[in-house]
């Protein structure tokens, strides 16, 4: 817990994930932990589990391209879900965000039982608290070997797809007819994937239920992907950073935050002066204890109001007497 603390919420280099010690790494708990507990589904009642590709994000690699491929017009109708290690399990909307797209492993195909065991646990976590009426697993291998451990715990069934390799025209055109005859058997609700996408980086970054409070129903999403940005009417809310897959939100979109009862943990109270550029730990008063590098926060102080991202975690912006507790973007004078 004390090495979470100091470890940043994301790094746009690449982390190394070769051994299993990789699963007890700060920013894999943490990753694992998040998605348990902050990540809410988009509402589709059919789940596609995939295996990780050695390329990230996952969709630009060559398997996922052809996975995307066969699921064709359907996917507006389906949840993807990558099972990997060392991270457990990554949904589709959150394969941009760190560590999700910056870990190398060592694609072996070998697996250990430690390995098998983790992501299995993160795989029925998931599953125990999300229902799905189809679960259709396109895997091989070890993937296969976790989904068969985890149908059977739950007492699931599981729609295998894959006739001997992932990749093959049989095991493609086999996940598509699946696909088809799922969807023709009822109405089944549709996805709105960059509004889904948006509200699960929320959701991850700053605690469950953000993701409806800064993207919500009314919300409109402009520019492509990968740099996507949220507005309310004219009022530009938030800013996707590709290099992090975490979410840059103006002024007017942590107000949105702060406004709200549940989200009172982002905020950092300064003394009675407008800062610029850097607010430093000396004129920090308070600050919420759940700050960590790297995450967005308020700042709130008598004269000034602004938006930034924090360069220590909220223990230490109130300890320290030196150094820079928050890098700024936006500051404008309290009214």
């Amino acid at each position: 817990y004390h090495m979470e603390k100091h470890a940043p919420i994301a790094r746009s280099n690449q982390m190394l994930a070769t051994t299993s010690e990789s699963m007890t790494r700060p920013e894999v708990v943490r990753f694992a932990k998040r998605i348990q507990e902050r990540y809410t589904p988009p509402e589709s009642e059919i789940l596609v589990l995939l295996p990780c590709s050695a390329k990230k994000p996952y969709s630009i690699s060559n398997s996922h391209n052809k996975f995307i491929k066969s699921l064709g017009k359907y996917r507006k109708f389906v949840h993807e879900v990558i099972l990997t290690s060392p991270l457990g399990i990554v949904p589709r909307e959150l394969e941009m965000t760190y560590p999700a797209a910056h870990y190398d492993t060592v694609v072996t195909g070998y697996w250990d039982a430690e390995e098998i065991k983790w992501v299995s646990a993160c795989l029925r976590d998931y599953l125990s608290k999300h229902n799905y009426s189809h679960v259709v697993a396109h895997v091989e291998g070890a993937y296969r070997e976790i989904c068969e451990i985890v149908s059977e715990q739950l007492s699931i069934d599981f729609i295998y797809t894959s006739t001997g390799n992932v990749s093959s025209y049989d095991s493609l055109d086999n996940l598509k007819k699946t696909l088809s005859e799922i969807v023709s058997e009822k109405e089944y609700k549709q996805n709105r994937s960059r509004t889904d996408m948006m509200r699960s980086i929320a959701d991850y970054q700053f605690g469950s239920g953000a993701g409806k409070l800064i993207v919500p129903d009314n919300a409109k999403i402009k520019a492509p992907f990968p740099k996507h940005q949220v507005f309310i009417g004219k009022e530009q809310i938030a800013t996707m950073i590709p290099q992090y897959g975490t979410l840059a939100l103006t002024i007017e979109g942590i107000r949105l935050l702060s406004d709200s009862d549940e989200f009172s943990g982002y905020t950092v109270t300064i003394d009675d002066f407008l800062p610029r550029g850097s607010l430093l730990a000396p004129g920090v008063v308070a600050a919420d204890k759940n700050i960590r590098p790297g995450d967005e926060v308020m700042i709130t102080g008598s004269k000034a109001i602004g938006v930034g991202r924090a360069m220590m975690s909220g223990e230490e912006m109130v300890g320290s007497s030196r150094g820079v507790a928050v890098d700024l973007r936006h500051v404008k004078k309290a009214n």
